[in-house]
């Protein structure tokens, strides 16, 4: 229904990558869907593994009322649904941690946007991709800074790294 083939959603995102090579590109999944068959799940699997997202959100498939879906013939079991999500996400962190650690070693520019909520002795902030980037303050930094910032640890979720200021 979407009007559109896998190929040439695949190009559309090479265009974008060859345009902007720093580019985030992440996508909605629902597993589950009723008639969702094994391989069109395998299907899915095999995109993500092409496309290659920075990030993915992704659910499993629930009735809702006043939608066509909820009459539709082959509801998928809740338990396929459960494996399928949790197969989804392994692929998915697998690719995320493999995007991130690229970065490691590298300076990026970070928006600051406050104290950690995990670690309050670190701050935290946000790279132009949207990727989570946890520091140690130097002193005199504000929310709403620019701060570049060199990744020293990437983790499948954030990343950390410590202040670089020029001399």
């Amino acid at each position: 229904n979407r009007g559109y083939t896998f190929k040439e959603y695949e190009q559309k995102i090479d265009m974008l990558r060859s345009l902007i090579p720093e580019i985030a590109i992440t996508s909605d999944f629902i597993v589950g869907f009723p008639q969702e068959s094994d391989e069109d799940f395998r299907e899915t699997l095999r995109a993500i593994e092409s496309i290659k997202f920075d990030g993915v959100f992704a659910f499993k498939y629930s009735k809702r009322p006043f939608t066509k879906a909820l009459n539709m013939d082959g509801h998928v079991d809740e338990s396929i649904k459960a494996e399928r999500l949790m197969e989804l996400l392994k692929l998915q962190d697998s690719i995320t941690l493999k995007k991130n650690k690229a970065l490691e070693g590298e300076v990026v520019e970070v928006l600051l946007e406050g104290r950690s909520s995990t670690d309050s002795e670190k701050l935290t902030g946000r790279t132009r991709s949207n990727k989570i980037v946890h520091f140690f303050p130097k002193g005199g930094e504000n929310i709403g800074d620019l701060l570049n910032i060199r990744i020293i640890e990437a983790r499948h979720h954030h990343l950390y790294g410590e202040i670089i200021y020029e001399d």
